[in-house]
């Protein structure tokens, strides 16, 4: 961390209230023990739950198919209620059914809290990606927009070292203590000032982004920025934002994202935690504990996080998910390599897989989770974001269900070669598609989307804001008649050049008036 981080106003404030809106993803890190929890809770005598091969399998799948409930449900209840507020309300799942699963080993317990905590997780994913962005200065939203993915492989890490030395009874009520704690610290986090503003509640908007800057600081300029970005992309329900999608600038960031979300999962770095009881003994490493063998592997993936929180910043997003992507996809074909033609120890293997969640961790895992949160625009900033988690939680389902087959049907080594494929797919994509967000404030990447004209309508209305504030006397009504033809220019774009002209002279006048008044003042 360096001392630029530090002195940035508002570090110590923000950090904070990212710990407390990130540490809810320790209960999705917790869940990706759920197969191996779940085996010693079927092992166990004196629970009288009885569960083969296929039943885990199932429950491991159905979790991720339940979770595209998570996604529109965070989305259509954030945009009522707040984001903050629906992580408050969310905190209650892990806090009722991990001590329900310990004390009511059930099966019918067992299906109600694997759907359940899984439909959390996902409202997590969404509002935590969605917050990381909003609450935190451009300077340091990489370093902090990791946060997530850290809290998560600290899950991970935790869970496989209770498993490893308690029983499940008191692993699954340990699960509960972390949201616990956290339901607390969330009641200290301001609001989104985004989400304020979008609900016209001016002085709320202002007195949160004070309170994340630090008390004194100055926001007046980053508040006006957002406020005009906001007023460019006005309030919309979560049901209008569907119409809202089929505006290029809107959805383009939307299907970048989605694509290298969808890449990124598709990799397999979470299959080898959810089914770690199947694939350690695979490999073939007899020397070695194969829960040893997992911890080890979940602080390779905590560790490289850590890293990847440090290297955002300086590096930038796109050096970094090309690089981790390319040496994945190196690590996990070497290790495929190896057990087809097995000419090293078995340990060899093992110390690939391990570079493999590195790599992962680095940055094709982490840097995906900042990006939804940087590019998808204010005024889709819900439907996008659940789209997104939607892509997630479609591949992980995908992944879940048929990599166990495919294991059973061509072999580990065969289906880690498939995998390696889609991260060399990742880095390639991203070279091609993605754009560099580091240091860029959320309303200058929303720009990046819009066409030309729509860059230069919504330049001028900034200038003529600007020149407002100055003392140039611009009538209200000029000005807003500058923003509706702005606002319409950018939503219909290339629709309807006929009326757009009609417009542009409507504009032209609105100018001509302007300078009258700026010669005229001066």
């Amino acid at each position: 961390m360096g001392p630029s981080a530090i002195q940035e106003p508002g570090f110590v404030v923000q950090t904070l209230c990212m710990l407390a809106v990130c540490g809810t993803t320790i209960n999705n890190g917790f869940c990706c023990g759920w197969a191996t929890l779940i085996v010693a809770l079927e092992q166990d005598t004196r629970t009288n739950v009885s569960l083969d091969q296929e039943d885990i399998q199932l429950l491991v799948t159905v979790g991720c198919v339940f979770g595209f409930i998570g996604p529109f449900l965070a989305g259509g209840l954030s945009e009522v209620f707040g984001p903050r507020s629906i992580l408050l309300v969310t905190m209650l799942f892990p806090i009722v059914l991990w001590p329900l699963l310990a004390f009511v080993p059930l099966r019918s317990v067992i299906w109600a809290a694997r759907i359940g905590l899984s439909i959390a997780n996902y409202i997590f994913l969404n509002i935590t990606a969605s917050l990381s962005a909003e609450l935190v200065s451009p300077n340091i939203r990489g370093m902090l927009g990791v946060l997530p993915l850290i809290c998560l492989w600290s899950g991970i890490v935790a869970v496989f070292v209770l498993i490893r030395y308690l029983s499940w009874h008191l692993v699954c009520f340990i699960g509960a203590c972390p949201a616990a704690v956290l339901m607390i610290a969330l009641f200290f986090v301001p609001e989104s000032p985004y989400w304020l503003l979008r609900k016209e509640r001016v002085e709320d908007a202002r007195r949160s982004l004070e309170i994340l800057r630090g008390r004194g600081t100055d926001v007046n300029n980053e508040f006006e920025s957002i406020k005009i970005g906001i007023e460019q992309q006005p309030s919309y329900t979560f049901k209008d934002e569907f119409s809202q999608l089929f505006i290029p600038s809107n959805y383009k960031p939307i299907l970048i994202m989605v694509v290298v979300l969808l890449a990124s999962n598709m990799t397999g770095y979470f299959v080898i935690f959810l089914y770690a009881y199947l694939i350690i003994p695979e490999i073939g490493v007899t020397d070695f504990d194969p829960m040893t063998a997992i911890i080890t592997l979940a602080i390779a993936g905590f560790v490289s996080s850590g890293i990847s929180s440090f290297l955002l910043d300086r590096c930038g997003r796109r050096p970094l998910l090309i690089g981790s992507a390319l040496m994945s996809a190196a690590s996990l074909l070497a290790a495929s390599i190896l057990m087809i033609y097995p000419v090293l120890p078995g340990w060899s293997v093992l110390i690939f897989i391990h570079a493999f969640v590195f790599g992962t961790g680095l940055g094709s895992n982490t840097v995906p989770t900042v990006l939804t949160g940087e590019m998808i625009p204010t005024a889709v900033r819900y439907i996008g974001v659940a789209i997104c988690m939607l892509a997630i939680a479609l591949a992980q389902s995908l992944l879940a269900y048929v990599f166990p087959v495919m294991v059973s049907n061509i072999g580990l080594s065969y289906t880690f070669m498939t995998c390696s494929f889609f991260s060399v797919f990742l880095a390639v994509f991203t070279w091609k598609w993605v754009p560099e967000t580091k240091g860029k404030s959320l309303v200058e990447l929303q720009k990046e989307f819009m066409n030309p004209r729509s860059q230069r309508l919504y330049s001028r209305i900034s200038i003529c804001k600007q020149s407002s504030k100055a003392g140039i006397d611009i009538s209200p009504k000029d000005l807003k008649r500058l923003t509706d033809i702005a606002l319409n220019a950018i939503q219909e774009e290339d629709k309807n050049i006929t009326r757009y002209r009609q417009r542009s002279k409507i504009y032209g006048d609105i100018l001509q008036e302007y300078n009258r008044n700026k010669s005229s003042s001066i």
